[in-house]
């Protein structure tokens, strides 16, 4: 049944989100404890990109050999260099769209709190946000174009 198998491959898309997201944060939150402060905004735009390529990076490998990798099929290296390309496009697309809300869900939050929140909170509600929404662009995008399962 497809219906079945596409079920199972989002879920283990979801829990491979799962894991990058704690990845996401854990690198976020170890930036904001070692240089504690995001006085700047820059500081959150720039600790929030390092944190995502960390975890596009594992990404890539979960989701190549664990979700989308089922058919068994082999590839030459002409194939894996194109579909790494792709791979890039459309995790640079995701980490822009992610970077982009998670900022915008900060400092809106930061406003909303008037310096009241909790750093760490805001931090990670904010990311959390910005990934929620990128999973979906991330999903498809590798589903129908990286990996070109239709």
């Amino acid at each position: 049944m497809k219906t079945k198998g596409s079920i199972t491959q989002f879920l283990k898309f979801v829990f491979v989100g799962i894991l990058n997201t704690a990845i996401d944060l854990g690198v976020l939150n170890v930036l904001v404890l070692l240089f504690d402060s995001l006085e700047k905004p820059s500081s959150f735009v720039l600790f929030k990109a390092i944190s995502f390529i960390v975890a596009v990076s594992f990404s890539y490998l979960c989701n190549k050999y664990f979700v989308f990798n089922d058919n068994g099929v082999e590839q030459g290296k002409s194939n894996i260099r194109k579909e790494g390309k792709k791979f890039f496009i459309v995790s640079v697309i995701g980490f822009s769209l992610n970077v982009s809300l998670s900022s915008v869900f900060f400092y809106l939050l930061s406003e909303m709190c008037n310096g009241q929140g909790s750093l760490y909170v805001l931090t990670s509600v904010s990311a959390l946000l910005g990934s929620s929404i990128t999973l979906l662009w991330n999903y498809f995008g590798y589903k129908l174009w990286v990996f070109g399962e239709y």
